[in-house]
This record gives C-alpha cells, sequence and structure tokens, in this order.
C-alpha cells in the first residue's frame, strides 16, 4: 500500500568536476556533507531514506518539517568549511504525494517529480511543489517563507507545475522560473500512469549506462520495453545537463523513412551541404544527454546507420534502444525485458483494473487474479487489457475466456496501433520473422512446455544442427526461451505465444500434420526411454519422461482423436513402468475408454489389465476375480507382465491367494524381466497366505527357495528399475519369516527407487520394509534408523511412504505402552486406505479392543501427516526412556 509523504532532495552541484579536480578532498567533503544532512533531517523528525550518488532523499510526515530541514541543509553547507577549493553547493526540492515502499526503494510518480524538480532549483536554493506549499497554509517554519517562482514544464509529465522558492537566510534568491525545465518539454511522451515493477531492470538498465555508452532493451511485443526507456529517459532529463531526447522508429515504415522521422523527433532540418545523416547528428555535437530510439526491429540496418553515426559525432551521449533483437553494434549492452514477476503482475492488474471498475473487491479476487496474469505469463501488456476487461465482467469471468484471449483481450487504451490488441502486439513481432524462422515457431505450438532438440528437429523434419541455427534466432528475437534443465537445454514459448503460433499452423491448414510429426516423435521418444539400461540411464529416462508428461498426454490424445487406437495402446504399455513406478497414475487412464479395432491384441489385452489397476489405484469399482470363471476374455492375449500386474493388484484387493499362484503358474514367461514379474507376483500371494493363515514348514521352505530364485533373477535383470521391482517382492513373502533380511532388500530397493526418481516404487518398497520391521522386534538403534528414513519421506512429502513405515514399523514398538494412540491409528489407516490391519498388528503382539468406534470418533479430521509426527514423537518417548533420559 502507499503512503503519503513529503520527500526533500538534494543533490551536490557540479560534483563531477570537482571529483575530478581534487578526489581526496572531495571525498572527506562527502562525509562531512552526509553527515551534516543526516543531524539536520534527524533533528527535523526526518529519515535519510537513501542517498543518490552525490544527493539524497528523506522521507517526512509532516510537510513543515520537511520545508525546515530543507531550508536548514542549505543554511549547514553554506556555513561550513570544505576541503576542496571550490567548497560546495547544493541544490534541494520538496514534494509531497504518494510513495510505495518495495524492495529496499521508493517507487511512484512523488519520487519522480520531486527529481524532476530538483533538476530545475537554481544551486544554494530550495524548491518546493505546489503540492508542499497547499499543505503548509499558514504553517510556515518561523523565519522562512515561500515566494512563487512560476509555472514549470517538469520532463514527463503532461502539464506544467507551480512552483515556489523558500525564502530565509543563506538561501540564493530565486527569480521568475516561468518558461524553464525541460528545454524541449516535449522530447518525451508523457507517461500519466506509474510503472509497476520493473526495479530490477531499472537497476541493470542504470548500471549498464555506466559501463557502455548504448543499451538495448529486448523483448517481445508487449513486454513493456516503451514504458521502461520511458521511465529512464524521465530521470536522465534530470540525471544529465542536456536532457533526454526520444525518437520513436514505429512511424517509420521503411529503412529510408528512418532519418526523417529521427529528424522531425529531435527538431532538426537538413542543412545546405550536409547530408540527412549528418544534420541530425549535428544536433547532438557537444552535448551531454540520453538519446532512446524506440522500435527498432523493424528497420534495423538503419536504426544500426543512425546509432552508430550518434556515437561517433556525440561521443557524451548515451543512447537507449529497444528493440526485439539486439542491434548487433560493438559495445552494445543488453538487458532483457520478460515476464513481470507474479506479484508485479497482480499489482498491475490491479492497478489497472481499479480504473475501470472502481468497486473491484481485490481481495476476494486475488486468486483468481493470481491465476490470470499466470496464464498471460506475466506480460504486462496482456495484464493490462485483462484488467481493462473488469469495467464488462468479474475477473472469474475473464479467467474462463483466457483460451481465446485473441479475441478477448482487445481494445484499450489508445496507444501504437500494434499494441492495441494481444494480437497485434504479438502479430508484429512475429512479421518481422523469415519464412524458416516463422516455420519453427509456428510448429513448437504442439508442445506442452516446449521439448529438447530432438522435439523441434522431429516436428521440423530439419537436422539438429540446421534447427539448431533458427531456434537460436528465434531466442535473439525473443520468440522462444531457452532453459537450462540437468537434462539439457529446453526450448518453450510464452503460452501466449504458443496459442498465437498454433493459430497459424490452424490458419494454413497444418496443424494435423505437425501433431502427426509430434505423435511419431513422442512414440520414438518412449521406445527408447524403455530401451535405458544402467542407473544413470534409467535415472535420466524417468527424469526426462516426468519432463515430457504434458507432451505425451498431447500425442496420446491426438492418437485418440484421429482414431489410431493400436498406437496409443503400444505407447499406454511402453508407458507403464514410469507411471507404475511413478506418481503418473492418468497414464492407467489413457487407454479410456478402450477401443479393439480387430480382436484383442497383446497391446490392447496390456491396455485392459492396466484400467483395471490404473481403477485399484485411484479407488474406483473394480470387478473381483474370485474364481476362474472371472477372468476377462483379454486375460489369455495380455502379456506374462501385465497379467502378473494385474493378479497383484487383484490380490490386494482380496482375490483367493490359491487363485492367484494358480493363475500365476499358468504364465508363460520367458525373459528374465518377464519372471522377475510372475515370480514377483506369486512371492506376493504368498504374502497374502501368511497374514491369512499359518504356513507349514514345507510352505515356508517352498516360500523360501521362490525368494532365492527370484534374487538371482534380479541380479540377471538388465535393468536397476526390474531389479528393484523384484527385490520389493522379495520383502513382502520374506516379511514374515526372514524379517531382518527382508527389510535389507527392502532398503535396496528402496534406494534404487530414491535414486532413478522413481517415487512410487520406492513408496511400495518402503512399505514392505515396514511390515518386515513391524514384526522383528527392532534394535533402538534400528528404531532411530526408521525414524530417520520417515522423517526423510515426510520432508520430501512422500506422505503416504511416511505413514506405511510409521504404521507397520513403530507402531508395534510402542503398541504395548501407548495402546489408545495405536487403536486411532489404526481407525486414521482404515478410514484412509480402506484397510484392516488387525491381524498385522496382532502377529506384532498389540492387541486391539474389539470395539473402536470412541477411536474413530477421535480421529475424525486427523491427516495421515499429523498421524505420522504423533507416532515418532512417541518413538521419541520410547527411545529416551530406554536410554535413561528425559521424556
Amino acid at each position: 500500500m502507499g503512503s503519503l509523504v513529503s520527500l526533500v532532495m538534494s543533490d551536490i552541484v557540479d560534483s563531477t568536476r570537482r571529483w575530478n579536480a581534487d578526489e581526496s578532498a572531495m571525498a572527506a567533503d562527502l562525509e562531512m556533507h552526509d553527515g551534516l544532512i543526516r543531524g539536520v533531517v534527524e533533528a527535523a523528525g526526518g529519515t535519510v531514506f537513501k542517498h543518490t550518488g552525490d544527493g539524497m532523499i528523506a522521507v517526512f510526515d509532516d510537510p513543515v518539517a520537511a520545508v525546515g530541514a530543507a531550508a536548514g541543509l542549505q543554511q549547514a553547507i553554506g556555513s561550513a568549511q570544505w576541503r576542496h577549493p571550490d567548497g560546495l553547493r547544493v541544490r534541494v526540492a520538496a514534494h509531497a504525494g504518494v510513495v510505495y515502499p518495495r524492495d529496499g526503494d521508493l517507487f511512484g510518480t512523488a519520487v519522480n517529480k520531486v527529481a524532476r524538480l530538483l533538476g530545475v532549483c537554481p544551486p544554494d536554493a530550495v524548491l518546493v511543489s505546489a503540492a508542499v506549499a497547499g499543505l503548509l497554509n499558514e504553517r510556515a517554519p518561523e523565519g522562512i517563507g515561500l515566494r512563487r517562482v512560476g509555472s514549470v514544464a517538469l520532463a514527463g509529465f503532461a502539464s506544467a507545475d507551480e512552483v515556489f522558492a523558500v525564502v530565509g537566510p543563506g538561501l540564493v534568491e530565486v527569480s521568475d522560473l516561468a518558461g524553464r525545465g525541460s528545454a524541449h518539454p516535449l522530447r518525451l511522451p508523457v507517461a500519466d500512469e506509474e510503472l509497476i515493477g520493473r526495479s530490477d531492470e531499472l537497476a541493470a538498465i542504470w548500471d549498464a549506462l555506466g559501463r557502455a555508452r548504448l543499451v538495448t532493451l529486448v523483448g517481445v511485443g508487449g513486454m513493456g520495453k516503451t514504458r521502461l526507456a520511458l521511465e529512464v529517459a524521465a530521470g536522465a532529463a534530470v540525471s544529465f545537463a542536456d536532457g533526454a531526447w526520444w525518437i520513436d522508429l514505429a512511424a517509420a515504415s521503411s529503412d529510408d523513412a528512418v532519418l526523417a522521422v529521427a529528424l522531425a523527433a529531435v527538431g532538426a532540418h537538413e542543412s545546405p551541404g550536409r547530408t540527412p545523416l549528418e544534420s541530425f547528428t549535428d544536433r547532438f555535437e557537444g552535448l551531454t544527454g540520453l538519446v532512446v530510439v524506440d522500435n527498432c526491429e523493424h528497420v534495423l540496418r538503419s536504426a544500426r546507420d543512425l546509432i552508430e553515426a550518434l556515437r561517433t559525432r556525440a561521443p557524451e551521449t548515451r543512447i537507449v534502444a529497444t528493440s526485439r533483437e539486439a542491434l548487433g553494434l560493438r559495445g552494445e549492452q543488453l538487458v532483457p525485458v520478460g515476464s513481470l514477476p507474479t506479484v508485479d503482475g497482480i499489482e498491475l492488474f490491479v492497478e489497472r483494473a481499479r480504473m475501470a471498475r472502481l468497486d473491484l473487491d481485490v481481495e476476494a479476487n486475488r486468486p483468481v487474479i493470481e491465476r490470470i496474469c499466470a496464464r498471460l505469463d506475466g506480460i504486462p501488456l496482456a495484464i493490462e487489457l485483462a484488467a481493462a476487461r473488469c469495467r464488462a465482467m468479474t475477473p472469474a469471468e475473464i479467467d474462463a475466456r483466457l483460451d481465446d484471449r485473441f479475441r478477448l483481450l482487445r481494445g484499450g487504451r489508445e496507444s501504437a496501433e500494434r499494441h492495441r490488441t494481444l494480437q497485434a502486439a504479438v502479430g508484429w513481432s512475429y512479421s518481422l520473422l523469415d519464412p524458416d524462422e516463422r516455420t519453427v515457431f509456428d510448429r513448437m505450438a504442439v508442445f506442452a512446455g516446449g521439448t529438447l532438440l530432438d522435439g523441434l528437429a522431429a516436428v521440423t523434419g530439419l537436422d539438429e544442427f540446421d534447427v539448431l541455427d533458427i531456434v537460436d534466432r528465434l531466442i535473439s528475437r525473443s520468440m522462444v526461451v531457452a532453459t537450462t534443465t540437468p537434462l539439457g537445454t529446453r526450448y518453450h514459448q510464452l503460452e501466449t505465444l504458443r496459442q498465437y503460433a498454433e493459430d497459424r499452423l490452424l490458419d494454413t491448414g497444418a496443424l494435423g500434420e505437425v501433431r502427426d510429426r509430434h505423435l511419431s516423435w513422442a512414440e520414438a521418444l518412449i521406445a527408447q526411454l524403455n530401451e535405458a539400461a544402467g542407473l544413470d540411464a534409467e535415472a535420466a529416462a524417468f527424469s526426462r519422461f516426468a519432463a515430457e508428461i504434458d507432451n505425451l498426454r498431447l500425442a496420446v490424445a491426438h492418437a485418440v482423436a484421429s482414431g489410431r487406437h493400436a498406437v496409443v495402446h503400444v505407447m499406454v504399455t511402453r508407458m507403464r513402468g514410469f507411471a507404475q513406478h511413478t506418481f503418473a497414475l492418468e497414464v492407467y487412464d489413457w487407454a479410456q475408454p478402450l477401443v479393439i479395432e480387430r480382436g484383442w491384441t497383446p497391446a490392447a489385452a496390456a491396455c485392459a489389465a492396466l484400467t483395471v489397476v490404473g481403477d485399484f489405484y485411484r479407488r474406483r469399482p473394480v470387478d473381483l476375480i474370485e474364481t476362474a470363471d472371472d477372468i476377462p476374455e483379454w486375460y489369455e492375449v495380455a502379456p506374462p507382465s501385465e497379467r502378473a500386474l494385474y493378479l497383484g493388484a487383484q490380490l490386494q484387493m482380496g482375490c483367493p491367494w490359491r487363485l492367484g499362484i494358480e493363475l500365476l503358474d499358468q504364465c508363460s514367461a520367458t525373459t528374465v524381466d518377464e519372471r522377475v514379474d510372475v515370480l514377483g507376483a506369486r512371492l506376493f500371494a504368498r504374502y497374502v497366505q501368511q497374514v491369512s493363515e499359518q504356513l507349514t514348514a514345507a510352505e515356508e521352505a517352498a516360500v523360501v527357495a521362490e525368494a532365492e530364485v527370484l534374487i538371482d533373477l534380479c541380479g540377471r535383470t538388465r535393468t536397476q528399475r526390474k531389479r528393484a521391482v523384484g527385490l520389493f517382492y522379495v520383502t513382502w513373502g520374506l516379511g514374515g519369516l526372514r524379517p531382518q533380511q527382508a527389510a535389507e532388500f527392502g532398503h535396496e530397493a528402496y534406494r534404487i527407487g530414491r535414486r532413478l526418481g522413481a517415487d512410487r516404487l520406492a513408496h511400495n518398497a518402503l512399505a514392505g520394509v515396514g511390515y518386515s520391521l513391524g514384526l522383528a522386534e527392532p534394535s533402538d538403534e534400528l528404531l532411530h534408523s526408521i525414524r530417520q528414513q520417515v522423517d526423510d519421506a515426510l520432508r520430501v512429502n512422500l506422505i503416504q511412504p511416511a505413514g506405511v513405515l510409521a504404521m507397520t514399523a513403530i507402531l508395534p514398538a510402542i503398541g504395548r505402552r501407548e495402546p489408545d494412540l495405536v487403536a486411532r491409528a489404526y481407525c486414521i489407516w482404515k478410514r484412509e486406505f480402506g484397510r484392516d490391519h488387525r491381524r498385522f498388528l496382532e502377529r506384532a503382539g498389540v492387541p486391539l479392543p474389539d470395539d473402536v468406534s470412541e477411536f474413530e470418533r477421535q480421529s475424525a479430521g486427523v491427516s495421515i501427516a499429523d498421524l505420522v509426527r504423533e507416532l515418532l514423537a512417541a518413538l521419541d518417548r520410547l527411545l529416551a526412556e530406554r536410554a535413561g533420559g528425559e521424556c
């Protein structure tokens, strides 16, 4: 929120010359100058907010105190003894208005106005604005007065301001200032609205101007380069001796028109015997100022010539250019102008929306406003145009129509023709691309969230090096964004640009063909990722799958829409391992509704199995197989691994373990990986048997033998992913027989899953570890280790794994000493996951009451995360007591 304050700004006159003449004396004088200023300001009740080069800006709540301090500053400076032979002289100005503190700085038109006022102040004088004079009324500080000295045109403001001089001892008498101000008051366009955000970019521009004579602001249309350049120019109007000039090349329809536009902008004329370019540069000879050359991109060649000539003939002049791309001149410093940060985008929307609708309830609409700004990529023009629509609709109604943003966001305030609509702003940049650049830009539209270089090559049909050359040019023209990732450089378009490119594909009828190319790329990518073997390669494959999930979803949707169901079946089957071992459960839905074209194929049958597994994971209704007659028709066609996965889900839902083992024994697994899946599911059926009845000695021996076979297979499989899967099943099969050994296998599976980035696989391994340790009466040392693992799972938001491990390993350990907590935990687990752990707790030696209804009431509303924290606290109490410490 803004605050109404009185500002006092000072500046040392001719400081550069003084520094050059005697640097050591100037340094000593500056230290004394700063001390004097701080003393006067603080004595008057103000605060020195910041130093500005060789001056300062102070903030006061009381305008009387501000004016008194301003006069006191001049009097203190005038009576001091300075080391510099020329002494020290300052100018001081005061203004009252609303300021906005942000990131350790002050923003707002009030700050700009006091700076402009300081720029027209004579040395040894104090000038104040009409706003300050009006606040003083009859309360002027004792011994000083105000005298009107004229109406002054301040650079960057639409109308002239009444200015008053402070009259008093030690202050120079100021003559009539009427007509003073910027010597060319029409040099700069007028910006009546405050610049929102951009503090980092402003600082970067001024820093660059301190090092280089040419600074170019680059960014796509609509990002606010012109507005930012105007803010810099307004500051330069008071910072540079000869002010600032503004040249807008948008009016130049061709390269040939550039010089005519530039001459007119600076008030110059062609001189006899001089070329137009020489006549232009003659205007700046001997001057020290800032020249802004706006909108260079469509006349880049002539803009370069103009700026290079200006740099040669006017060496004391600085230049700020705005362009979609770099000018390519030596010594050029680039400052990218990109999207607004979220907080600044919201502030911009709110400020502009309130102009259209005073009664807008900002707090009630803040979430949807934030979503609008995010969907509009933080593009200032888009945000302003959306905010203007608040005149006719609510923010929620605007948000609902942003999928058609180019029709929604048109109109708005008067501005350059190409900026009156979002479509025109983007179209201006697009029109400047060459045909090859347009082709690559358009075809990128089929990617969601961008892609690596291989994707661009696939949809364009170009060699990777050729497409790299083109995309590099698009990046330089701010039409594509490059982001460094662990997998390589990722290229993407802002969503607004992506929609524009997609519209071009629709207009030319090429969208279907490019989506076909995108689908082919997605098919090849999944096949390639499936072939990855070795820990590093598999970890990269999991990462790439996660990075491309949006693209894979689009590719499958296109295949479904175009009737290529067999392609969908193959893609989903190949993605099964990635989906199963991460939390990408949506992949299981991509084959629904399942369409069979010419009878069941292995891929289609595999998808049928996966849809059942997906329904089980999502707790949807699933038909349970209780006898062989319940086997679905596709079962015999499905590959062994998918059959095993399907039967594993059935066993968890209640399928009889004997039927599960019988069906698994019939699976004709041939490869090592298939045998891992089938034998693993068989061991899981043995786990179901163990929790339902007591095994005979012969059955126990058979389970151990099966586990040893599976362990051997895990050593022979080519992928770490499949090794972890096999060890996970070993953990469950051996957990009730050899719990310590089973837990070690589970820990190894967990470590592999975490290193692969296969979070669901790691979760399942932790569950097996918990089951094993819960039956093993773990040592205190092991309980400390379990506690750390639960903490680690919570820290990375693996709530369910943390819960499984806490329930199966910690709960039995604390069960006998905190039975009420055990009963509540049992009720929470049953409510959240629909699983009855009574038998497990009984086997672990933790009895439960027959009636748990009271504990169900107590645990209502308690989350799994809260339960885990309560169990950890109970474990801490147990371990402290055992160690002889305090609870």
